[in-house]
């Protein structure tokens, strides 16, 4: 989910570490979401951020669809 989080980042001309701040996330919070689960409060104010579903945020069949491209 990190890496659809950074394309997103770098498409908005973003940082993940501005994204932390501008959501009120703690700092590093966001590398911490391959390894633990996320709450679902937080995925969300995430995909609203970007205008995208929870869905593209998390499904891993988009990710295969990305790298093959």
């Amino acid at each position: 989910m990190i890496a659809k989080i950074q394309r997103l980042c770098r498409e908005n001309g973003s940082s993940l570490s501005r994204l932390e701040k501008e959501l009120g996330f703690s700092r590093g919070a966001l590398f911490k979401w391959d390894t633990n689960t996320p709450g679902i409060d937080k995925v969300q104010k995430v995909a609203n951020y970007f205008g995208v579903t929870i869905d593209s945020l998390v499904s891993k069949e988009a990710t295969a669809r990305e790298n093959d491209a």
